[in-house]
């Protein structure tokens, strides 16, 4: 888009950024100079889809930029949620059995090296819970070590196009990353009612709010999203599903996100 953003000059540009600006600036590589140049010459609009995300943008650009979180249209089950019951039936070991689900390709952003850390030592410790892990790229020569290092109630499901099932049929999400703009698997699990917990990553600090709809680690370290785990296990049933969806559908759904574009894209022009 660079050639019409400078020589096209009749339409506004709008560029929204899904990653904090941090990584932007730590990547250092010629998108961030060249968006950088042209914040600096007023070519283009920033769109953030968080407050830290929000927050990144000013450090790292020195601008105001526009809040629009995310939207995403709500799951739903579908006609192969019997047979997803099936085969969670055949991962927990009892009915008592707390299941956690995670939805994220493998990637060096997502952290599932801490993630099955750390659920391998609370299994160890003797904690009952088990987690799916749902997403691509774990047949890699990286991510099939990483499935060796796994205990055996970690189950790597691989690609499904029904994640909206096993959210549904979960007691918690889970996401390990290290940094991201706003997780739109987030957003799923409160459409479907599934309560989250993970690091304090850059919109789910925008919307978790610890023990209240959800759970929150202080901080990166093993040891803080072990404690959040442990008190999902423990306190998850003490959030109401139904308020999950509920404000779901008041404040992240694909509606309330293409009003909010429509009225800045308007502002654009007034």
């Amino acid at each position: 888009c660079l050639l019409p953003i400078l020589f096209y000059r009749k339409p506004k540009y709008v560029v929204t950024q899904h990653i904090v600006a941090d990584i932007d600036e730590k990547m250092g590589r010629y998108g961030y100079w060249i968006k950088k140049l042209l914040i600096k010459f007023h070519k283009i609009e920033l769109v953030a889809i968080g407050k830290d995300n929000q927050r990144s943008i000013k450090n790292v650009y020195h601008i105001d930029s526009h809040l629009i979180i995310n939207g995403r249209c709500p799951l739903k089950p579908t006609e192969h949620i019997e047979n997803a019951r099936r085969e969670i039936s055949t991962i927990k070991v009892n009915e008592e059995t707390v299941l956690f689900c995670n939805i994220a390709r493998f990637d060096v952003q997502k952290n599932h090296e801490r993630l099955v850390r750390c659920f391998n030592e609370l299994i160890k410790e003797g904690y009952n819970i088990a987690l799916i892990i749902i997403g691509a790229g774990f047949d890699s020569e990286e991510g099939c070590i990483l499935k060796a290092k796994a205990c055996d109630r970690i189950f790597f499901l691989g690609e499904k196009h029904n994640v909206g099932d096993y959210l549904i049929l979960s007691d918690c999400f889970c996401l390990s990353s290290d940094y991201e703009g706003m997780p739109i698997t987030l957003l799923e699990a409160l459409s479907c009612g599934c309560v989250p917990v993970g690091t304090p990553v850059s919109g789910f600090n925008d919307i978790i709010e610890d023990g209240v709809n959800g759970f929150v680690s202080k901080d990166f370290t093993d040891e803080e999203f072990q404690k959040a785990l442990i008190r999902a296990q423990t306190d998850y049933k003490h959030i109401d599903k139904n308020n999950l969806k509920r404000d779901f559908l008041q404040k992240y759904s694909m509606e309330i996100c293409a009003h909010n574009y429509e009225i800045f894209f308007k502002s654009l022009f007034d």
